[in-house]
Protein backbone atom coordinates (compact mmCIF):
# COMPACT_ATOMS: atom_id res chain seq x y z
CA UNK A 1 0.00 0.00 0.00
CA UNK A 2 2.87 2.36 0.79
CA UNK A 3 4.27 1.80 -2.77
CA UNK A 4 0.90 2.61 -4.34
CA UNK A 5 0.61 5.82 -2.28
CA UNK A 6 4.07 6.93 -3.38
CA UNK A 7 3.22 6.26 -7.07
CA UNK A 8 -0.02 8.26 -6.88
CA UNK A 9 1.79 11.13 -5.17
CA UNK A 10 4.42 11.33 -7.90
CA UNK A 11 1.74 11.17 -10.60
CA UNK A 12 -0.05 14.10 -8.99
CA UNK A 13 3.16 16.13 -8.99
CA UNK A 14 3.69 15.44 -12.70
CA UNK A 15 0.19 16.67 -13.57
CA UNK A 16 0.75 20.07 -11.95
CA UNK A 17 2.70 21.43 -14.93
CA UNK A 18 0.17 23.14 -17.18
CA UNK A 19 0.94 23.30 -20.93
CA UNK A 20 4.39 21.89 -20.26
CA UNK A 21 6.44 18.75 -20.48
CA UNK A 22 9.21 17.57 -18.25
CA UNK A 23 11.16 16.07 -21.16
CA UNK A 24 14.09 18.34 -22.13
CA UNK A 25 14.27 19.47 -25.77
CA UNK A 26 17.46 19.93 -27.74
CA UNK A 27 18.17 23.48 -26.66
CA UNK A 28 20.44 26.42 -27.09
CA UNK A 29 21.82 26.77 -23.55
CA UNK A 30 21.76 29.90 -21.49
CA UNK A 31 24.96 31.92 -21.33
CA UNK A 32 26.20 31.41 -17.74
CA UNK A 33 25.73 34.90 -16.33
CA UNK A 34 24.79 34.93 -12.63
CA UNK A 35 21.10 35.35 -11.83
CA UNK A 36 20.02 37.86 -9.17
CA UNK A 37 20.51 36.79 -5.55
CA UNK A 38 17.66 34.70 -4.21
CA UNK A 39 16.65 33.41 -7.63
CA UNK A 40 15.14 29.94 -7.63
CA UNK A 41 13.37 29.71 -11.02
CA UNK A 42 15.28 30.56 -14.18
CA UNK A 43 15.42 30.03 -17.93
CA UNK A 44 18.06 27.45 -18.82
CA UNK A 45 17.43 26.67 -22.50
CA UNK A 46 15.62 27.51 -25.73
CA UNK A 47 14.93 25.42 -28.83
CA UNK A 48 13.43 25.88 -32.27
CA UNK A 49 11.22 22.81 -32.72
CA UNK A 50 10.45 23.49 -36.39
CA UNK A 51 13.05 21.47 -38.25
CA UNK A 52 11.63 21.71 -41.79
CA UNK A 53 14.57 22.13 -44.16
CA UNK A 54 14.65 24.19 -46.18
CA UNK A 55 12.29 26.46 -44.26
CA UNK A 56 10.18 28.50 -46.68
CA UNK A 57 7.92 30.31 -44.21
CA UNK A 58 4.97 29.67 -41.93
CA UNK A 59 4.55 29.14 -38.17
CA UNK A 60 7.40 27.93 -36.01
CA UNK A 61 7.21 26.11 -32.69
CA UNK A 62 9.66 27.10 -29.98
CA UNK A 63 10.38 25.78 -26.51
CA UNK A 64 11.72 27.36 -23.33
CA UNK A 65 13.38 25.19 -20.69
CA UNK A 66 12.95 26.20 -17.04
CA UNK A 67 14.60 25.05 -13.83
CA UNK A 68 13.34 25.32 -10.25
CA UNK A 69 16.25 25.24 -7.81
CA UNK A 70 13.96 25.44 -4.81
CA UNK A 71 12.59 22.69 -2.60
CA UNK A 72 8.88 23.26 -3.32
CA UNK A 73 6.75 23.60 -6.46
CA UNK A 74 6.66 27.11 -7.98
CA UNK A 75 4.04 28.62 -10.28
CA UNK A 76 5.35 31.26 -12.69
CA UNK A 77 4.25 33.14 -15.79
CA UNK A 78 6.45 32.64 -18.85
CA UNK A 79 6.40 35.40 -21.46
CA UNK A 80 7.96 35.51 -24.92
CA UNK A 81 7.74 38.32 -27.47
CA UNK A 82 9.22 39.44 -30.75
CA UNK A 83 9.23 42.66 -32.74
CA UNK A 84 7.97 45.28 -30.27
CA UNK A 85 4.80 43.36 -29.48
CA UNK A 86 4.19 42.00 -32.97
CA UNK A 87 4.35 38.56 -31.36
CA UNK A 88 3.51 38.30 -27.67
CA UNK A 89 2.65 35.06 -25.88
CA UNK A 90 2.48 33.86 -22.28
CA UNK A 91 1.71 30.73 -20.26
CA UNK A 92 1.38 29.92 -16.59
CA UNK A 93 3.28 26.81 -15.52
CA UNK A 94 3.97 25.00 -12.27
CA UNK A 95 7.50 23.67 -11.91
CA UNK A 96 8.57 20.91 -9.57
CA UNK A 97 11.92 21.18 -7.79
CA UNK A 98 14.77 20.08 -10.05
CA UNK A 99 15.44 17.21 -7.65
CA UNK A 100 12.11 15.80 -8.93
CA UNK A 101 11.98 17.20 -12.48
CA UNK A 102 15.35 18.54 -13.73
CA UNK A 103 13.76 20.74 -16.40
CA UNK A 104 10.27 21.73 -17.47
CA UNK A 105 9.73 22.64 -21.12
CA UNK A 106 7.08 25.19 -22.15
CA UNK A 107 6.17 25.36 -25.85
CA UNK A 108 4.80 28.24 -27.93
CA UNK A 109 3.74 28.61 -31.56
CA UNK A 110 4.88 31.78 -33.33
CA UNK A 111 2.16 32.08 -35.99
CA UNK A 112 4.09 34.77 -37.87
CA UNK A 113 7.10 32.53 -38.32
CA UNK A 114 10.54 33.68 -39.35
CA UNK A 115 9.78 36.56 -41.70
CA UNK A 116 13.36 37.82 -41.79
CA UNK A 117 15.70 36.44 -44.40
CA UNK A 118 18.94 38.27 -43.77
CA UNK A 119 18.72 39.28 -40.09
CA UNK A 120 18.15 37.35 -36.86
CA UNK A 121 14.62 36.76 -35.55
CA UNK A 122 15.09 37.78 -31.90
CA UNK A 123 12.88 36.82 -28.97
CA UNK A 124 12.66 38.45 -25.54
CA UNK A 125 11.86 36.02 -22.72
CA UNK A 126 10.94 36.80 -19.13
CA UNK A 127 9.45 35.22 -16.00
CA UNK A 128 7.00 36.58 -13.44
CA UNK A 129 6.40 35.12 -10.01
CA UNK A 130 8.07 34.64 -6.64
CA UNK A 131 11.83 34.05 -6.61
CA UNK A 132 12.20 34.13 -10.41
CA UNK A 133 15.12 35.40 -12.45
CA UNK A 134 13.78 38.85 -13.34
CA UNK A 135 16.18 39.51 -16.20
CA UNK A 136 14.89 39.76 -19.76
CA UNK A 137 16.69 37.06 -21.72
CA UNK A 138 17.34 37.31 -25.46
CA UNK A 139 17.74 34.52 -28.02
CA UNK A 140 17.65 34.52 -31.81
CA UNK A 141 16.73 32.14 -34.59
CA UNK A 142 19.10 33.03 -37.41
CA UNK A 143 17.99 32.30 -40.99
CA UNK A 144 20.51 31.68 -43.73
CA UNK A 145 18.49 31.96 -46.94
CA UNK A 146 18.77 31.55 -50.68
CA UNK A 147 16.12 31.89 -53.37
CA UNK A 148 15.35 29.80 -56.40
CA UNK A 149 13.63 31.38 -59.39
CA UNK A 150 10.89 30.18 -61.70
CA UNK A 151 9.72 31.85 -64.91
CA UNK A 152 6.05 32.37 -65.71
CA UNK A 153 5.41 33.13 -69.38
CA UNK A 154 1.96 34.43 -70.32
CA UNK A 155 2.61 33.45 -73.92
CA UNK A 156 3.56 29.86 -73.18
CA UNK A 157 0.13 28.64 -74.28
CA UNK A 158 0.41 30.52 -77.60
CA UNK A 159 -2.28 33.25 -77.49
CA UNK A 160 -3.02 35.15 -80.75
CA UNK A 161 -0.97 38.19 -79.74
CA UNK A 162 2.06 35.97 -79.27
CA UNK A 163 1.75 34.66 -82.82
CA UNK A 164 1.51 38.21 -84.18
CA UNK A 165 4.56 39.33 -82.16
CA UNK A 166 6.62 36.42 -83.42
CA UNK A 167 6.19 37.75 -86.96
CA UNK A 168 6.08 41.52 -86.54
CA UNK A 169 7.55 42.69 -83.20
CA UNK A 170 10.60 42.68 -80.98
CA UNK A 171 10.15 40.99 -77.61
CA UNK A 172 11.83 38.90 -74.91
CA UNK A 173 11.57 35.31 -76.07
CA UNK A 174 12.75 33.64 -72.87
CA UNK A 175 14.42 34.36 -69.54
CA UNK A 176 16.94 32.07 -67.88
CA UNK A 177 17.66 32.25 -64.15
CA UNK A 178 21.41 31.64 -64.01
CA UNK A 179 21.69 32.22 -60.27
CA UNK A 180 19.13 33.02 -57.59
CA UNK A 181 19.77 35.84 -55.13
CA UNK A 182 21.23 35.48 -51.65
CA UNK A 183 21.33 37.96 -48.79
CA UNK A 184 24.68 39.24 -50.10
CA UNK A 185 24.48 38.77 -53.86
CA UNK A 186 21.99 39.74 -56.59
CA UNK A 187 20.24 37.33 -58.92
CA UNK A 188 21.83 36.74 -62.31
CA UNK A 189 19.51 36.33 -65.30
CA UNK A 190 19.74 36.26 -69.07
CA UNK A 191 17.02 37.52 -71.40
CA UNK A 192 16.93 36.16 -74.93
CA UNK A 193 15.56 38.89 -77.20
CA UNK A 194 14.58 38.72 -80.86
CA UNK A 195 13.60 41.40 -83.38
CA UNK A 196 10.92 40.50 -85.90
CA UNK A 197 10.06 44.15 -86.62
CA UNK A 198 10.82 45.69 -90.04
CA UNK A 199 13.42 48.09 -88.63
CA UNK A 200 16.46 47.88 -86.34
CA UNK A 201 16.75 49.17 -82.78
CA UNK A 202 19.77 51.22 -81.77
CA UNK A 203 19.73 50.86 -77.98
CA UNK A 204 17.35 48.67 -75.99
CA UNK A 205 17.33 47.53 -72.37
CA UNK A 206 15.80 44.59 -70.59
CA UNK A 207 14.39 45.83 -67.27
CA UNK A 208 13.17 43.91 -64.22
CA UNK A 209 10.30 45.83 -62.57
CA UNK A 210 8.58 45.36 -59.21
CA UNK A 211 6.19 47.81 -57.58
CA UNK A 212 6.88 50.42 -60.23
CA UNK A 213 10.61 50.36 -59.43
CA UNK A 214 13.39 49.07 -61.67
CA UNK A 215 15.16 46.34 -59.69
CA UNK A 216 17.73 45.68 -62.40
CA UNK A 217 18.45 46.19 -66.08
CA UNK A 218 20.78 45.11 -68.81
CA UNK A 219 23.40 47.16 -70.58
CA UNK A 220 22.05 48.88 -73.75
CA UNK A 221 22.25 46.71 -76.85
CA UNK A 222 21.45 47.15 -80.54
CA UNK A 223 19.06 44.77 -82.25
CA UNK A 224 19.16 44.53 -86.05
CA UNK A 225 16.24 43.31 -88.14
CA UNK A 226 15.97 39.56 -87.59
CA UNK A 227 18.64 39.77 -84.91
CA UNK A 228 18.87 37.94 -81.60
CA UNK A 229 20.63 39.01 -78.41
CA UNK A 230 21.30 37.25 -75.12
CA UNK A 231 21.22 40.11 -72.60
CA UNK A 232 22.60 39.36 -69.11
CA UNK A 233 21.45 41.45 -66.16
CA UNK A 234 21.26 41.34 -62.38
CA UNK A 235 18.36 41.84 -60.00
CA UNK A 236 19.05 43.28 -56.55
CA UNK A 237 17.95 41.29 -53.51
CA UNK A 238 18.53 43.09 -50.20
CA UNK A 239 16.28 40.85 -48.14
CA UNK A 240 13.10 39.29 -49.44
CA UNK A 241 13.40 39.89 -53.21
CA UNK A 242 10.09 40.74 -54.90
CA UNK A 243 8.84 38.90 -57.95
CA UNK A 244 9.76 40.88 -61.06
CA UNK A 245 8.20 41.59 -64.43
CA UNK A 246 10.67 41.37 -67.31
CA UNK A 247 10.23 44.12 -69.89
CA UNK A 248 11.96 45.18 -73.10
CA UNK A 249 12.20 48.97 -73.39
CA UNK A 250 13.61 51.64 -75.67
CA UNK A 251 14.63 54.66 -73.55
CA UNK A 252 14.56 56.93 -76.61
CA UNK A 253 11.00 55.95 -77.52
CA UNK A 254 11.90 55.69 -81.21
CA UNK A 255 11.46 51.91 -81.27
CA UNK A 256 8.72 51.55 -78.62
CA UNK A 257 5.92 50.91 -81.12
CA UNK A 258 7.85 47.88 -82.41
CA UNK A 259 8.09 46.24 -78.97
CA UNK A 260 5.48 43.71 -77.88
CA UNK A 261 4.46 43.91 -74.22
CA UNK A 262 5.12 40.42 -72.96
CA UNK A 263 3.59 39.07 -69.68
CA UNK A 264 6.82 37.51 -68.43
CA UNK A 265 7.63 37.14 -64.72
CA UNK A 266 10.38 35.72 -62.55
CA UNK A 267 9.09 34.53 -59.17
CA UNK A 268 11.26 33.68 -56.20
CA UNK A 269 10.93 30.90 -53.65
CA UNK A 270 12.82 31.23 -50.39
CA UNK A 271 14.62 28.36 -48.67
CA UNK A 272 16.35 28.87 -45.32
CA UNK A 273 18.46 26.97 -42.86
CA UNK A 274 17.62 27.99 -39.29
CA UNK A 275 20.15 28.05 -36.48
CA UNK A 276 19.77 29.19 -32.87
CA UNK A 277 22.03 31.41 -30.77
CA UNK A 278 22.82 30.99 -27.11
CA UNK A 279 20.56 32.80 -24.67
CA UNK A 280 22.00 36.16 -23.76
CA UNK A 281 21.71 37.95 -20.43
Amino acid sequence: MRGITLFVGLLGIALLASDATAEPAATAPSVPHPAPAGTLVRIVGFANLTTTSPYAGGPVDVAIDLENAGTAPATVMVRISHGHGTTSMSKSVTLQPKSVTPRTTVTFTDAGGIDESCTPHTYSMSLEGPAVDTRTRLVSIVPTCTWSGSVEDGWASGPPEAEVARKTKAFVHTVVVNQGPTCQTPAKLTANVGNHAPKPAEALNVVAMAGGIARGKSQPFALPVGGKVAAPFMVASGGNPPDVSIQLVDPSGAFSSEIASHPLFVKWKRGCRLSTTQIGP
